[in-house]
């Protein structure tokens, strides 16, 4: 009776997990995830970047579509009170008004929760590199509030890579400010 009694035991022993495999187990498991995490971050920060690109292209083709209809630079600012604000979604009266040529903005078209706005008033921006301003005058340009220095890295890439000079401030992207307000801000060139 005793000996089938440390038999039943032992067939219990075989068919549960010992606490030292269970250990192992997690441990593996942790290690396998803390490696995923960067992976991940960093899927999630370039497909962010695609989206802004995306947007940047859709804001070029509405800007052009607009100055071809209407003769004028189109602007469309987030949250203006201002019909005269939403030039690209609003009619401000043209006949040859032919839109609108986007949608109103709203907080999800910056893939990082900010602003999105298109301006169509003087702009600097030393386009080649040569510390000479190119764009003093009235033109379209997109700002961008609240992008991460990365991210503004990768867009400049995108769009200024074979700039010489400062990255920041050449090209048709400029981007700075304080990490909590940073600002991209993109020439748009028809």
């Amino acid at each position: 009776m005793l000996l089938q009694t440390v038999e039943e035991g032992k067939e219990e022993m075989k068919k549960s997990f010992t606490l030292i495999e269970l250990v192992l187990v997690i441990a593996i498991v942790t290690v396998l995830a803390a490696a995923m995490v960067p992976i991940i971050r960093s899927s999630i920060e370039d497909a962010k970047v695609v989206k802004m690109i995306h947007l940047i292209d859709t804001l070029k083709d509405a800007c052009i579509r607009y100055y071809t209809d209407v003769g004028l630079y189109g602007c469309e600012y987030y949250s203006s009170p201002f019909p005269g604000g939403h030039t690209l979604t609003i009619n401000p009266g043209f006949p040859n008004w032919n839109g609108p040529y986007i949608r109103p903005f709203n907080e999800g078209d910056n893939p990082y929760g900010i602003t999105v706005s298109v301006y169509s008033n003087a702009a600097i921006f030393d386009l080649d590199g040569d510390g000479i301003w190119e764009t003093a005058g009235i033109q379209n340009w997109c700002r961008f509030t609240g992008v991460p220095e990365s991210a503004a890295e990768k867009i400049n890439d995108k769009y200024d890579r074979t700039i010489p000079g400062e990255k920041k401030d050449t090209g048709r992207v400029r981007y700075g400010g304080i990490p909590i307000n940073f600002r991209v801000h993109l020439f748009i060139k028809y």
